[in-house]
């Protein structure tokens, strides 16, 4: 199906989801599609969709599901989203996003916070250039966060101690400093944790090791990331796995600035 979306969609009233994904559609979102009084999931992602997101968004306050990823929707992420108090899931990855210009700050996460029940937001592959608010420790009910590929610059706000329900964040690929904060160590449930592609310096925090529930450590040796021998053995110690097999931490170590993946 090509073509765009018709301003027309917003007169079904009755609508309750809408499932385009998958599409050619191209042109802009039509701001009456946010007028439709029952919405609750929206899927509009893999298709052409560009301009920006249109501010009738904060009417559509009964939306749990937003699936905008894969398209080529620009400009700053409104603010307004945090209007969508039944918000449960939001993709926007893959798009062509940026910050409001000239603030650093991801300022559209700290509106985030009054979405209650959001439990999984991506955000990767857009070119926000920006850095991490300390809000971002309110999101309280967040279990999926994926930023990963977004030029995010500064270091991690120790806050982020706060998402105790965070199976899975993803950071990589970023322009992130400075050490990984000792509060990681507070997110009991963390499964994933992907920190690879950064310029991350200081040691791995023995905190880490509280981290029982975690399967899934990304972190990739690099020259200005200095890996003391203690945290390898820490992390060894560490039950991430049912099975951790005999191996040479030569194996892993290279001088050139390279690892594998461990």
């Amino acid at each position: 199906m090509a073509g765009s979306i018709p301003p027309e969609i917003g007169n079904i009233h009755n609508l309750m989801t809408l499932s385009l994904h998958n599409n050619s559609l191209t042109d802009l979102i039509p701001s009456t599609i946010f007028n439709i009084p029952n919405l609750k999931e929206l899927y509009l992602w893999s298709n052409e969709l560009n301009g920006i997101i249109p501010d009738s968004i904060s009417i559509a306050s009964e939306v749990t599901i937003l699936e905008l990823s894969l398209n080529s929707s620009s400009g700053p992420i409104p603010t307004t989203l945090g209007n969508l108090r039944n918000l449960q899931r939001l993709n926007l990855a893959s798009n062509q996003f940026t910050r409001e210009s000239p603030i650093q700050e991801l300022t559209f996460l700290s509106s985030l916070t009054n979405c209650k029940l959001l439990t999984r937001l991506v955000l990767s592959n857009n070119p926000l250039n920006s850095t991490l608010p300390i809000s971002i420790g309110n999101l309280f009910a967040l279990k999926s966060f994926l930023v990963d590929n977004r030029r995010i610059k500064g270091s991690i706000p120790y806050e982020v101690g706060s998402l105790s329900n965070l199976t899975t964040i993803s950071l990589k690929n970023n322009d992130l400093t400075g050490p990984i904060p000792t509060a990681v160590g507070k997110m009991r449930m963390l499964q994933v944790l992907y920190l690879d592609g950064n310029r991350l310096q200081g040691s791995i925090p023995n905190e880490v090791c509280h981290l029982r529930n975690l399967g899934e450590l990304y972190l990739v040796v690099t020259s200005s990331f200095d890996l003391y021998l203690h945290a390898w053995v820490i992390l060894f110690h560490c039950e991430f796995y049912t099975l951790i097999p005999t191996i040479s931490l030569r194996e892993y170590l290279h001088p050139y600035g390279t690892s594998k993946i461990f």
